[in-house]
């Protein structure tokens, strides 16, 4: 897990990066993991329970547990060296709650998996850095008339998530009007349709190498 950090000098020290916004809702005692990883540095991970861990990042990917004893809300805290982390995986986790803008501050963040979580908050606020991006079955919103610049062949899964006609056909245009080539987005399943005006963008991106799943 990592060294244990005195809850007081975790609450008094200083750390000019953070990551807040989400939190664990607890209905029945158990566990709950993360996959995290970062370039180098150390993150001080604070499960809500009262005790913080710190975890250094060596390139490679570290995988963080606690138990839950009690139900309840636990609010889940990083700070330290956010800025160098290159993923953050919440495995599937359907307790997780919360706004995605929180995560604005892991500039660096490649890799984000909160597939099936109970997050929310629009799409435009996540960081530039990232290459994978995997928010299936979350109540995620794409209400923005704008898209980061990720990177040549970012992977985007936004299926599943309910979105309006609306939200898909903008997200598309969005993404047809960024400098972003060889992507492959699914904005299928449970979301709203690209209606007819809007199939020109398809063809746009899959023109520039995008694979594109849509309704």
């Amino acid at each position: 897990m990592g060294q244990a950090v005195d809850r007081d000098r975790w609450r008094n020290r200083d750390y000019p990066h953070q990551m807040m916004g989400l939190h664990y809702k607890i209905l029945e005692p158990g566990s709950r993991t993360l996959e995290l990883s970062g370039t180098a540095g150390i993150v001080t991970l604070n499960w809500g329970r009262g005790m913080a861990y710190q975890v250094r990042f060596e390139g490679v990917t570290k995988r963080c547990a606690t138990v839950y004893p009690v139900a309840g809300r636990f609010d889940l805290v990083l700070k330290g060296d956010v800025q160098l982390m290159t993923e953050f995986n919440t495995l599937g986790d359907g307790t997780l709650y919360g706004s995605i803008t929180g995560l604005s501050s892991l500039t660096a963040l490649q890799k984000l998996d909160l597939s099936n979580s109970m997050v929310d908050g629009d799409v435009s606020s996540l960081p530039a850095s990232l290459q994978e991006i995997r928010l299936a079955g979350t109540g995620i919103a794409c209400e923005v008339d704008f898209v980061p610049e990720w990177p040549d062949g970012v992977v985007i899964v936004l299926s599943d998530t309910s979105l309006p006609d609306a939200d898909v056909n903008r997200f598309i245009r969005n993404l047809a009007g960024s400098a972003i080539d060889n992507g492959n987005l699914n904005i299928g399943g449970s979301n709203g349709n690209v209606t007819p005006e809007n199939l020109v963008f398809v063809a746009q991106l899959e023109s520039r190498g995008w694979v594109v799943n849509h309704n």
